[in-house]
């Protein structure tokens, strides 16, 4: 398309010029018809451009906007599980940062999954051997869904504070036979 309108552009210069110095109107009205068709082309070219680079945007922009599912957000925080064993039973995204302050799981585990989930971070782990009547709040903006009493009496809470960003911590609560657990990635 702009190879035509290219060579139809110098094709009408040359035609607009020697009909000039000819002093023949036909070669004038041909180069006008040569104008209007690289017109014509420049502007299905632009038009044609225009309508790539707006599909592509739009398709770039809807898959970043698209939400993730419990599984990608499972694997972007710990990446992909070691053992087959990892079902996400609810999940809170971060889709603002600054508005929504977590990303919160509740999923299903086993104990060797769990073990290579607690080596990736610094956690400090401590058992609390009963729960309180209280819901533990790690976050403002925490689901109603976390809710330590599922795991029973006797679960661990497993926290890791990050001292190069004050404010951004990860809790991890799970049961005593490692199978359940919550995790909480707040970035206040």
């Amino acid at each position: 398309m702009l190879l035509v309108s290219g060579i139809s552009f110098i094709g009408c210069v040359v035609c607009f010029f020697i009909g000039i110095k000819q002093k023949k109107l036909i070669l004038i009205l041909i180069a006008i018809l040569m104008f209007m068709t690289t017109l014509f082309c420049g502007l299905l070219f632009v038009f044609k451009t225009s309508k790539l680079f707006y599909s592509k945007t739009k398709n770039k922009i809807d898959q970043n906007l698209k939400p993730r599912t419990g599984t990608e957000i499972y694997n972007d925080l710990f990446g992909k599980p070691s053992y087959n064993c990892v079902k996400v039973l609810r999940f809170k995204d971060q889709i603002v940062p600054r508005i929504d302050v977590s990303i919160c799981l509740e999923f299903e585990t086993c104990p060797m999954e769990l073990k290579r989930v607690l080596s990736l971070d610094n956690y400090k782990i401590r058992l609390h051997q009963t729960i309180d009547t209280t819901t533990i709040n790690y976050a403002s903006d925490q689901p109603y869904w976390i809710n330590v009493k599922t795991l029973g009496n006797g679960f661990y809470e497993a926290i890791f504070i990050d001292e190069m960003h004050p404010g951004q911590s990860k809790i991890l609560c799970f049961n005593k036979d490692s199978t359940k657990a919550f995790y909480c990635d707040i970035s206040d």
